[in-house]
Formats: C-alpha cells, structure tokens, sequence
C-alpha cells in the first residue's frame, strides 16, 4: 500500500506528524547548510577583498616582499575557495627554490670545470717533469 504524498502532511494522525516532522528537520539541515555556505563565500570574498590592494603596491616593495607583479595578478585571479596569500606564498617559495637549486647547479658545474683545469694542469706538469 502506497501513501500519498498529501498524506505525509496530515498533522492529524501520529504518522502524519512524524513524517512532517522528519521533512521539516531535513528543511531545517539544508538551510543550515545553505547558510554556512552562504558564510563560507562571504568570508572568502571577504578575503580577497582585503587581498586585492596588493595589486597597487609599488614593484620595489613588492619585490622586497618577495614576490613579483605577475604572481599577485596570478593569485588575485585565483578561485574564490583559494586563499589567495597563501597561494602566492607557497608561489613565491616555491619560485626561491627553483632559483636556489638553479644557482646551486650553477656552482656545481663551476667547481667541476675547476676541477678538470686542474687535473688537466696538474697532469701537463706531471708529463712534463717526466720528460
């Protein structure tokens, strides 16, 4: 036997009353959650909001901050769910290491190119002396 949906909101009988029960309580948890996240991207444009005027700050200070003008555009342009301080962050940190691992490669090859002018030259001194 199947019920009838007008049945579920009859109040007047104990099966009635449960299952509008039931419904309102399921009413009540989705608007809670639409509320929250209602919350959520306010707090998040909120967030970027207070991001944005880095886009006006001065390239000197932005590169003593650490950070370049494209990667504040870059976060500034980012999703809304993205914090956009953190992002330029790790972005900027990320580029330090790419820069440090550069140079790093760098020195390396510097160090073996002196290494092999000296074994070349310390092997023509020795060919020499053995003349």
């Amino acid at each position: 036997m199947s019920t009838h949906p007008n049945d579920l909101l009859n109040t007047g009988t104990t099966t009635g009353t449960s299952h509008t029960q039931n419904l309102l309580g399921i009413l009540c948890e989705l608007f809670e959650k639409y509320m929250r996240s209602r919350q959520l991207r306010k707090s998040q444009r909120d967030a970027r909001t207070a991001f944005l005027p880095m886009l006006r700050i001065d390239d000197q200070i932005l590169d003593d901050i650490g950070v370049t003008r494209e990667e504040v555009r870059w976060a500034a342009n980012l999703p809304l769910e993205i914090n956009a301080g953190k992002a330029l962050q790790a972005r900027a940190r990320e580029r330090e290491a790419e820069a440090m691992e550069a140079s790093l490669s760098s020195q390396r090859r510097r160090i073996k190119n002196r290494d092999v002018a000296a074994k070349s030259v310390i092997a023509q001194h020795q060919a020499s002396t053995h003349r």
